[in-house]
This record gives C-alpha cells, structure tokens and sequence, in this order.
C-alpha cells in the first residue's frame, strides 16, 4: 500500500497471528535481493558516476 493508508485498512493486517511469525525465507529472500541491489550500486552505478559526472560538467562542449 502506499505512504497514506487509512488505519481501518492497515490494522487487520497486524492483528493476523500469521503475519507475527518470522519467516526465514523470506529474511533470506530480501537480504539476497538488497544485497543484488548494493552490488549494483557500488560496482556498477559508482563506476558510471565518473563518466556521468564529467558529460554534465561539459555539457556546453557535447551540443
């Protein structure tokens, strides 16, 4: 749901007993995909960023 939720459509989810166990798959799951998602960020966005960097800083020359 999105950032603004009216509390009678959020609470039943919290007073479900399914949803107060922990499952560990999916703890696995989601640290695997952060995990995608900051290898992404730090090899390859972080290595663009020079290049992108320096194409904006010449922008004038580029057009």
């Amino acid at each position: 749901m999105g950032p603004i939720v009216h509390h009678k459509q959020m609470m039943p989810q919290f007073a479900n007993i399914r949803n107060k166990l922990i499952n560990y798959k999916n703890i696995a799951l989601g640290l695997f995909i952060f995990s995608i998602g900051l290898f992404k960020k730090v090899v390859i966005a972080d290595s663009f960023a020079v290049w992108a960097t320096n194409g904006f800083d010449n922008a004038e020359i580029y057009i």
